[in-house]
């Protein structure tokens, strides 16, 4: 698979930068680019992969990560059996009604 070439224009400068691989583009197609204006050079194809992947991947790791050293505080017990503390059940006594 060829990885595209996705140009575009700002303040009558044309940029040029390469698109990921696993995005079906074909030559001619019309796509999303987002970029700072200060950094155009740093662009990127606004869908799910080019935007939002990269920073899911870094941040669902570390929770993972983060999720196994809490429970590694626990005892096993603790974590699969739910304690309830024994209880009494009391005969309560009926007040008779006043006549």
């Amino acid at each position: 698979m060829s990885i595209p070439l996705i140009g575009f224009y700002h303040n009558s400068e044309q940029y040029v930068f390469s698109g990921s691989a696993n995005v079906p583009l074909h030559v001619g197609d019309h796509v999303p680019v987002v970029y700072h204006p200060s950094d155009p050079d740093n662009a990127l194809v606004y869908n799910f992969d080019g935007v939002w992947l990269g920073p899911l991947i870094y941040s669902i790791f570390p929770l993972l990560i983060l999720t196994a050293v809490l429970f590694s505080f626990f005892k096993r017990d603790d974590l699969l059996a739910v304690r309830f503390k024994p209880f009494s059940i009391k005969k309560l006594k009926l007040a008779e009604p006043d006549e």
